[in-house]
């Protein structure tokens, strides 16, 4: 484990890199589950990459499980294996892969001549912890919030936390690591406090550079309050993110309801994937027509909604390092949330409202939504 007085100062992966291998390290891997513009992690791995390759790094991506992206110009992009859409296999697959020598010889292979290796959640960091242990390599574990039992629903996902939080936060694979890198103040804190692992904190900075090449019309955000059935004449409040009982999202209805009781002329756009059907179906349940769920959508969509809301909330009681509310912040959306950890690292301490306090949240949306009147 690397000395981490020496490290903290480090602001990039680039100087990280630098730091670790006295600036000799200019093969690197990153290797990570998945590659779909769905989810917050595989487009911290493009950011990355991007960046590195910018500054003169010989970059590769190598994914276990599948994906719809393409990879930054000038980065090479290797897959492992396929996805598959049955969420229990899914993450079943990812606990026992380990136990596949076909797998861990193939990707090994890849690492061979790598100076660094970067490992994005487990079973990513199986692959650095060899690396190391054979080729020499470099090994940088990215440490992500990792969901607690108590925010999953059923007996087989509580189990599924309580192993994933031992993967990536206790076993020897990341205590193997010559750095790991907290994507939040939050994390690193929540790190030490339940493993006494130190970490720095990195920014990748994926907020500013996800719409960077978009641009939207008049036009394109009419189509999208058309196909939506958003209204001209309503507050829109909007949520981003994957539709799971982690983002308690059930919560954040229930602050909806308590603000259309003063505020009856808003809607709630709840953007994102459902991971969990029974969970969807239960949201669907407590929701009316002025609930609209969008399913995924494209980074225009997805931009036109951050042009269109009058607000950003999330109900989310632990986050490692959240993205929605900063891209909303980009877009000049106040973004309003509890004061939990994660949520406090990029949500303004103004905006940020007691965990629990159902009513002081819709009373801090309705004090945005008048101050627009």
């Amino acid at each position: 484990m690397a000395n981490y007085e020496e490290l903290k100062n480090c602001k990039t992966t680039a100087e990280l890199i630098n730091k670790l291998t006295g600036e000799k390290g200019k093969r690197v891997t990153i290797v990570g589950i998945r590659f779909i513009s769905t989810a917050g992690v595989p487009l911290e791995i493009y950011q990355q990459a991007k960046s590195l390759k910018e500054q003169g790094y010989d970059v590769t991506i190598l994914i276990l499980r599948g994906g719809d992206m393409e990879p930054p110009r000038g980065v090479r992009l290797e897959y492992l294996g396929k996805l598959s859409k049955d969420w229990f296999l899914e993450r079943i697959y990812g606990i026992v892969y380990p136990l596949n020598p076909i797998k861990l010889i193939k990707g090994l292979t890849k690492l061979r001549n790598c100076d660094v290796v970067i490992c994005h959640v487990y079973p990513a960091t199986i692959f650095g912890f060899l690396a190391k242990m054979f080729f020499g390599a470099k090994y940088i574990a990215w440490h992500y919030h990792v969901p607690e039992t108590a925010h999953m629903s059923g007996l087989l996902r509580k189990i599924y936390a309580k192993l994933t939080e031992y993967l990536n936060e206790k076993s020897f694979i990341i205590k193997y690591a010559d750095c790991i890198c907290s994507i939040s103040e939050s994390s690193k804190e929540v790190l030490k406090r339940k493993t006494g692992l130190d970490s720095i904190v990195i920014s990748i900075g994926t907020e500013n550079e996800r719409f960077s090449g978009i641009k939207i019309a008049p036009e394109d955000i009419e189509e999208v309050r058309k196909k939506y059935s958003i209204k001209d004449n309503h507050f829109v409040m909007l949520f981003v993110g994957r539709i799971s009982p982690t983002k308690n999202i059930h919560s954040l209805i229930k602050v909806f309801r308590i603000l259309r009781e003063s505020v009856p002329n808003t809607q709630l756009i709840i953007v994102g994937a459902p991971t969990n059907k029974d969970y969807f179906n239960q949201l669907q349940k407590e929701s009316d027509e002025n609930v609209i769920f969008t399913g995924a959508v494209s980074d225009k969509e997805l931009a036109c909604f951050y042009s269109i809301c009058d607000v950003f909330a999330t109900c989310s009681l632990l986050e490692g390092r959240t993205l929605p509310p900063l891209e909303a912040r980009r877009f000049g959306k106040v973004a309003i949330g509890f004061d939990v950890p994660g949520v406090r690292d990029v949500v303004e301490k103004e905006y940020l409202v007691p965990k629990g306090d159902y009513r002081a949240f819709a009373d801090k949306i309705k004090e945005v939504l008048l101050s627009l009147t």
